[in-house]
């Protein structure tokens, strides 16, 4: 029952991510991931290329633009949110100041690297831009590794989906229990250690 009711969700995903519109959908999450939304652009971006591969490469932008946009956003969260709190870590910690400024200048000559890294692997892009904007990493350093990342990330997914889309749609019709079963813990997990 349970695994007919997956399926269907499935097939009812591919279907609506025929829809021209979709990409309207792909914006809103690309953008909203990078800040606060738990579940990667990944799982919805797949289904919209697979359900279409001629917008492979239309999608892929929206993703990286949004996606990117919304790292801005985070970034200026974390710059504007760490300029009120950082005065009583100082208070409290006299010595923080001193190692925060050590740990920063690290930061600035290799934040670059950290932006690549939270861009292109399942680590959460969102912590990346707040983290950059609290260390004050510069902005465009940060906009243009972002976009280097996301675009490495989104467009290695849509070459995968364009040249095997179709193999790609047989094993998820085949495993996709155990792949909700896995994304359902990976998401209780990201809540429970958040």
């Amino acid at each position: 029952m349970l695994k007919n009711n997956i399926q269907s969700i499935y097939d009812k995903t591919i279907k609506l991510s025929s829809n021209k519109k979709s990409w309207k959908v792909i914006s809103i999450i690309s953008f909203f991931e990078s800040i606060i939304f738990p579940i990667p652009t990944d799982l919805f971006l797949i289904p919209m290329i697979i359900a279409d591969k001629s917008k492979a490469l239309f999608l892929i932008l929206v993703a990286v633009i949004f996606s990117v946009a919304g790292g801005v956003l985070g970034y200026i969260i974390g710059f504007f949110f760490w300029e009120t709190v950082s005065q009583y870590f100082y208070i409290l910690y006299p010595s923080f100041e001193i190692n925060f400024n050590n740990f920063k200048n690290i930061f600035n000559s290799y934040g670059w690297l950290f932006v690549l890294i939270g861009g292109f692997t399942p680590f959460p892009f969102k912590i990346a831009a707040i983290s950059c904007g609290i260390l004050e990493l510069n902005i465009l350093i940060f906009i243009l590794f972002s976009l280097i990342s996301r675009g490495l990330r989104f467009s290695l997914i849509g070459f995968l989906l364009f040249k095997y889309g179709e193999s790609i749609d047989r094993y998820l019709r085949k495993h996709i229990n155990n792949i909700v079963f896995l994304i359902a813990i990976f998401i209780l997990l990201y809540l429970i250690i958040r």
